[in-house]
C-alpha cells in the first residue's frame, strides 16, 4: 500500500503535468502496460489547429461597376468597354463587356468573377444581372447593323462602367415644377419617418416598421423625379439600400438603422 501511494504523485505529474518518466514509476505486475499506453498518449504531439479561411473583402455598393474593375484586372488589359444595359423587356440587366479578342476564353475565365459578384444568395433574385462578353470586331458589326436599321435597337439604357473615367449620365435640370413636386414627395416621407421614430422609442415596434413602410413610396417618387429614371436607379438609394434589403429580408431587423439612412435622404437635395 505505502509502495502504490508513493507512485500516486508521480503517476498524476507524469499524466496531467508531463513531469517525470512515467517508465521510472514500478507497479505491480499487469500495470506495466497500461504505463506505456498512458506514456503514449502524453508524449505525442498535440493536433495543430486548423487555419481560419482569409477573409473575403466586402463586395462594393456598387456592384456592377465594382464587377468591371476587377474584370479589368484579371483578362490583364484584354478590356476595351464594359456597360451595364437595360433589356426593354425585363427585370434583368446585362454586363456587356467588349474584349480585344478572343472572347469565349476571356468569357470562361469571367464566369467564376461574376458568381462572386452576382451568384445565388448575393444578389437580388428579382432582378438578376447577366454576362455577354464579345470581341472588338462582333461589337463594330452589331454598330453598324444598328446603324443601317437591319437590327433593332432593345436596350432601354446603358450605364458605362469602365474605362474609369467614362463619364455617368446626368439627369436634365429639373423644372420649377418637378422640384416642387419632388419637394412635397420628401415632406410627405420625413411626415411619416417621424411618426416612426414616435413608435419605435414608444416600443412599438411593429407600429414602426408600418410607418417606415408607408414613407418608402414617397421617397422613391421623389428620386424618380429628381433622378429622370436613370438605372439603376437603386444607386440613388446609396447608403440606404443595404439597410433596406435587410429590413423587408428579415422581419426582426431594427427600425432605427433604416429610419436613420431614409431620413438622411430625405434631407439630401435634388
Amino acid at each position: 500500500m505505502l509502495e502504490t501511494l508513493s507512485n500516486k504523485p508521480a503517476l498524476a505529474d507524469g499524466v496531467l503535468d508531463r513531469k517525470g518518466n512515467l517508465d521510472a514509476i514500478k507497479m505491480q505486475s499487469g500495470r506495466q502496460a497500461f504505463l506505456a499506453k498512458l506514456q503514449q498518449i502524453v508524449s505525442a504531439p498535440l493536433p495543430s489547429k486548423p487555419e481560419a479561411p482569409p477573409l473575403k473583402a466586402p463586395l462594393p455598393a456598387d456592384r456592377p461597376r465594382g464587377f468591371a474593375a476587377a474584370a479589368q484586372e484579371r483578362i490583364n488589359g484584354a478590356l476595351v468597354r464594359c456597360e451595364e444595359r437595360y433589356p426593354s423587356d425585363g427585370p434583368h440587366s446585362v454586363l456587356y463587356l467588349v474584349v480585344d479578342r478572343d472572347a469565349a476564353q476571356w468569357r470562361e475565365k469571367l464566369a467564376s468573377l461574376h458568381e462572386d459578384y452576382f451568384g445565388a444568395g448575393k444578389w437580388d433574385p428579382l432582378a438578376p444581372v447577366r454576362l455577354e462578353v464579345v470581341d472588338r470586331a462582333t461589337d463594330e458589326a452589331l454598330q453598324r447593323l444598328m446603324e443601317a436599321g437591319l437590327v433593332a435597337r432593345t436596350t432601354r439604357a446603358i450605364r458605362p462602367l469602365w474605362p474609369a473615367g467614362t463619364a455617368e449620365a446626368t439627369p436634365p435640370p429639373l423644372s420649377d415644377t418637378e422640384r416642387q413636386q419632388a419637394a412635397a414627395q420628401r415632406q410627405q416621407a420625413g411626415r411619416k419617418l417621424k411618426m416612426a421614430r414616435l413608435l419605435g422609442e414608444g416600443g412599438l415596434e411593429e407600429e414602426a416598421r408600418a410607418a417606415l413602410r408607408e414613407a418608402l413610396p414617397p421617397l422613391a417618387r421623389a428620386l424618380a423625379i429628381e433622378q429622370a429614371m436613370l438605372p439603376p436607379l437603386a444607386l440613388y438609394w446609396k447608403e440606404g439600400m443595404n439597410p433596406l434589403r435587410e429590413f423587408f429580408g428579415n422581419a426582426m431587423t431594427p427600425w432605427k438603422p433604416v429610419a436613420d439612412s431614409l431620413a438622411a435622404l430625405c434631407q439630401a437635395e435634388g
